[in-house]
């Protein structure tokens, strides 16, 4: 909304002004929040015929302001006087709008500059319009080495510019692509990047520049490198595995564990060859981790092999997420245990059947450690006599109790011969 006045430069003439609300008598006065502000505006338009926009606050009727832009021309008249035409445009909603837009925009430059990802940006040509103060610590660049450089740009590795030219091609056919490429450190130094660009468009839906997070992954590449070599070691089973259970990479132990090739292995789920009655807690403890209440778990297990016997393990699971901590994949530890398993199995028979003679023969056992002192009996040594199982066998107590019920002869026998540390 705007409206016009004419005055010549004594501005006394009368004017009728709806914008402010009354009459105006003295435009100094009257509608000039300063009334100064009305002759340095004269003062510079005359200095400068070609100034002809000036934003001044202006006051209202009922004493509020507001912003406005005058705008002013010269009329001459063939009798040589001279007077000025002015038209005055409220913009202060305009003012706010762009107070806001400065807010959000000072925002976004803070956040993005706060960021540990470099960002750039770039026009429909290659050309940087502008970087983060990530990309430039990344790549020891500063910000006015980059902006302005097309392609090739500076952190582009001579031997890469094939690759990454392919790349930066792919992005305008497919901006939602992403990359893994190797940059160039101003001091020379290579280091492994995942770029992800992404097209900026107008509102009208044309692509009118180019933007693209850098994630320098030197630290994940030294840790797979570190994996890799103890994931070729024949130690222990090593897998990757998604969220959906199935093997994304094993390594030749797991292999020969299960009796597949590696080949065969990739694609199928853990699921298929767990035995069934492992298969809930396995994939409780998985959910847990994928709904964030922990990062790795622990669980014995058995897996079938391809022969049809079991397979005892010990498994070691820890969770890698994404940016947005969802999670990415597990890895996997698998160790096989069906060694100390069958032999835990075949030693509990021994006791079972160890027991089972005592009770027939009636006849029962107890053991001395004589360097700790720590004394052991049998079951059927309790039953003999007719003892509850929860007396205590510490050393003192039970070696009073067995000397009560031993003959003198036998209990003087025995007491030397634990001196000794003979057999009885």
């Amino acid at each position: 909304m705007s409206w016009s006045t004419r005055h010549s430069q004594k501005c006394s003439a009368t004017h009728h002004l709806k914008k402010f609300g009354k009459k105006v008598k003295n435009v100094s006065t009257d509608i000039f929040a300063d009334p100064q502000r009305r002759l340095e505006i004269i003062r510079l338009r005359i200095e400068n015929p070609e100034l002809n926009t000036f934003e001044n606050l202006y006051q209202r009727k009922d004493g509020s302001t507001f912003i406005g832009r005058l705008h002013i021309h010269t009329i001459k008249y063939v009798t040589g006087n001279e007077i000025f035409e002015g038209f005055i445009e409220d913009i202060s909603e305009y003012k706010r709008a762009e107070e806001a837009l400065k807010t959000a925009l000072n925002f976004s430059n803070d956040l993005i500059n706060s960021m540990q990802d470099g960002v750039s940006v770039l026009d429909k040509n290659g050309v940087h319009l502008d970087v983060n103060t990530a990309l430039c610590r990344m790549t020891g660049f500063s910000r006015e080495e980059i902006i302005g450089t097309e392609t090739p740009h500076p952190y582009w590795p001579e031997e890469e510019y094939e690759h990454i030219q392919s790349a930066f091609q792919q992005t305008f056919e497919n901006p939602a692509a992403t990359f893994e490429l190797i940059f160039k450190r101003k001091n020379g130094a290579r280091f492994p990047v995942i770029v992800s660009p992404f097209a900026i468009k107008d509102e009208l839906g044309n692509i009118v520049s180019y933007s693209a997070t850098v994630k320098d992954i030197s630290e994940r590449k030294q840790a797979e490198i570190r994996l890799r070599r103890f994931w070729d070691l024949p130690l222990v089973g090593m897998a990757i595995t998604s969220p959906a259970r199935r093997f994304i990479e094993v390594n030749q132990k797991l292999a020969d564990m299960f009796g597949y090739t590696t080949q065969e292995l990739v694609g199928m789920t853990w699921v298929e060859l767990t035995h069934p009655e492992d298969v809930d807690r396995n994939i409780q403890l998985l959910e847990e981790v994928i709904a964030g209440k922990s990062d790795q778990y622990e669980l014995d297990k058995r897996f079938i092999r391809r022969d049809g016997t079991l397979l005892y393990t010990h498994i070691a699971a820890h969770c890698v997420r994404d940016t947005n901590g969802a999670v990415n994949y597990m890895v996997l530890l698998i160790q096989d245990v069906t060694e100390t398993k069958q032999a835990d199995q075949k030693l509990q028979k021994i006791k079972n059947l160890l027991s089972e003679t005592e009770i027939i023969g009636h006849v029962g056992g107890w053991e001395l450690n004589i360097d700790t002192k720590e004394q052991t009996w049998t079951e059927e040594i309790y039953r003999i006599h007719e003892l509850d199982l929860s007396l205590s066998t510490d050393c003192g107590r039970s070696h009073q109790f067995l000397c009560a019920h031993i003959q003198t002869d036998h209990r003087e026998r025995r007491t030397a011969r634990i001196r000794e540390r003979r057999t009885i």
